[in-house]
């Protein structure tokens, strides 16, 4: 580049093109000689070489690694990127050549590009309507690709929070109109993101209801997934028993299945803690009533003890009737001493250590690698209760 392309003026760059954007403080147009792109034809984006021959040379001449962003922390950084933004595309949005096609293809290539993905964010983040749509109609196309990209889940997450609500909706349809795509996002390490922010913001919306039913079909998939669960917990937190009704029905109806897989345990204690009648006591009286199985498994116990953790007399009534005659069994066995030891903190001590001394393994239960935890804890409880164990 020569030194007279260098020395262009911010005032020769303003006049190109009929629709460059021009802020109203001066001051704060970015200057040619910044690390973003320049030029003898302007400044422009360096994510995307676009379509134009001219730009092609300049870019490609020029290491990408050399293009290196503003922090965009502070306000004039935002108007620098603004006024970047609608340069590039004020330029070249009456060209022939640069169409409607072109336009939204260069903008999903910065939404794909790690720099290009920051630079979007920060017009969004400036909530600028013009801004919002251009990237919306942009992006709209390819929207529930850039949901699970590595960079484009950015742009999706920043866009669903300051677009309109007609936008939201459009973005919300395209999704839901395809089969699957809600789930398979929400499988995804980058796509789990989007999927929780998607709800986050249609939440006191109609809308919300397209996404539960998208979501819906996959709810069990996504209770045994260890990405996908975050979903799930995240619809748990921030949507009503109503809304989160779907939820509820599948975690009574495989209760079972669940508890026993390593993560579907998880998913299900968090139903335990947030899911209210009738669904909940259809739930423990299920977990419950299978309190001897469960408390076997490596998975399943963790659920027993998160009901008994709370405290509620009926359904721990119901758990330690079930136990009758498996405690000292349980005892010695890593998982189910950690529920008989749960139990001796419940009304139903005395029943328990009655059980202890009634057996006559209770010598072997106290040399036992697990069981001497057991009458530990009963010695002590028994101590405090003024219990007599002999």
């Amino acid at each position: 580049m020569s030194e007279s392309e260098t020395n262009t003026s911010t005032s020769d760059i303003k006049n190109m093109g009929s629709h460059v954007f021009s802020p109203s403080d001066p001051t704060l147009i970015p200057s040619y000689g910044s690390p973003l792109v320049q030029s003898s034809e302007g400044l422009f984006d360096p994510f995307s070489i676009g379509q134009n021959p001219s730009l092609n040379q300049i870019f490609r001449a020029s290491p990408q690694e050399d293009f290196q962003l503003t922090d965009y922390s502070n306000g004039e950084a935002a108007l620098d990127a603004n006024w970047l933004f609608y340069n590039y595309m004020g330029i070249w949005g009456d060209s022939a050549w640069y169409t409607q096609d072109a336009l939204n293809n260069d903008i999903v290539l910065m939404a794909k590009h790690k720099q290009g993905c920051q630079f979007l964010q920060n017009i969004l983040i400036g909530k600028d309507p013009c801004g919002t749509k251009i990237i919306f109609e942009g992006v709209l196309e390819c929207i529930v690709d850039l949901m699970s990209h590595p960079s484009g889940n950015y742009i999706f997450q920043r866009l669903v929070e300051v677009c309109s609500i007609d936008q939201l909706q459009e973005i919300v349809l395209r999704i839901t109109r395809e089969r699957g795509a809600l789930i398979h996002a929400a499988v995804d390490h980058f796509g789990t993101r989007s999927v929780q922010k998607l709800v986050k913001m249609t939440k006191k919306l109609p809308l919300i209801t397209y996404v539960i039913s998208a979501l819906a079909p996959g709810i069990l998939a996504l209770m045994l997934n260890q990405t996908g669960s975050h979903v799930i917990r995240h619809c748990l937190v921030h949507l009503d028993s109503q809304q989160n009704r779907v939820i509820f029905e599948v975690a009574v109806k495989y209760c079972l299945r669940l508890a026993t897989h390593e993560q579907g345990c998880v998913s299900l204690n968090n139903c335990i803690d947030c899911i209210k009648d009738p669904h909940r006591k259809q739930l423990i009286n299920m977990i419950s009533v299978n309190a001897v199985q469960l408390s076997q498994d490596p998975f399943g116990n963790y659920v027993v003890q998160r009901v008994l953790a709370l405290q509620n007399p009926e359904f721990t009534k119901i758990i330690c009737y079930q136990l009758q005659g498996y405690y000292v069994l349980l005892s010695m066995q890593k998982c189910g001493s950690h529920v008989v030891e749960k139990c001796l903190k419940s009304p139903w001590i005395s029943n328990i250590v009655n059980e202890f001394l009634a057996n006559d393994k209770l010598v072997q239960l106290a040399r036992d690698p697990f069981g001497n935890y057991v009458i530990q804890t009963a010695l002590k409880l028994c101590t405090m209760a003024c219990i007599s164990f002999w």
